[in-house]
């Protein structure tokens, strides 16, 4: 859809072109049930299968979560106030959730991720792996809301605009998708670095975990730390 290097921002109110693409892309992900072999990935950061010792998705969400914000408690601590109570009410929040439907779970469905043809229409999804695994298709939409546009000028707008699209078509409940937001900054706040670009594209090493992880998005890191801290406050 856009490329890293184009230059190119999304316009404020996004095109009905990209928002039709984006939800063709959503249903057809959760149109692909969830396998044993999804559940034994590792999410980018972590250091065991994300499903390991669990049975259902929101569960082992949770567990992530309190793993991730204790790999580097003090850094995030600095920028979320009442980071135990934070924690502890979104662990708790996702534990409560009801069942509900397993699908592949794409987990960076970024702009460059996503490929279409001239027409339009989506032909492939790229990247699976940074945090791809079995789980509920509503945690990919609340993803997908938050990193389509990370560090443009209308991020927080986009974000909103999408997460409304996202509770209307396919009709996810928008308390639910606040909650995978805010699951969702709490388990990637450390996989970037303190400069100007990802992991150690800029020559230093991340800020608190995973010098493997690189994509080399200018001011990208800066302004998900940024989202992070909003989202999970």
């Amino acid at each position: 859809m856009r490329s890293d290097g184009d230059g190119r921002r999304p316009a404020r109110d996004l095109p009905r072109r990209e928002t039709d693409a984006l939800l063709t892309v959503l249903r057809a992900l959760a149109s692909v049930p969830g396998s044993d072999v999804m559940r034994r990935l590792v999410i980018q950061g972590d250091d065991r299968p994300l499903w390991q010792g669990h049975s259902r998705f929101s569960d082992a969400l949770a567990a992530l979560v309190e793993r991730a914000a204790g790999r580097n408690r003090d850094a995030l601590a600095a920028h979320v106030p009442g980071l135990a109570d934070v924690v502890f009410r979104t662990a708790a929040s996702l534990r409560a959730l009801p069942d509900r439907p397993e699908s592949v779970v794409h987990g960076d469905p970024v702009p460059p991720n996503i490929h279409l043809d001239e027409a339009g229409h989506p032909v492939a999804v790229l990247d699976f792996g940074f945090c791809t695994t079995a789980g509920d298709p509503a945690f990919e939409a609340a993803v997908t809301a938050v990193v389509w546009d990370m560090y443009g000028p209308d991020a927080a707008h986009h974000t909103a605009e999408l997460t409304r699209l996202f509770a209307r078509e396919p009709g996810h409940a928008e308390e639910v998708l606040d909650l995978y937001r805010k699951a969702y900054a709490l388990i990637t706040y450390d996989l970037f670095g303190t400069g100007p670009h990802d992991g150690t594209s800029d020559g230093a090493p991340p800020c608190c975990g995973d010098a493997h992880y690189s994509r080399s998005r200018g001011t990208f890191s800066f302004q998900v730390r940024e989202k992070t801290r909003r989202s999970a406050s």
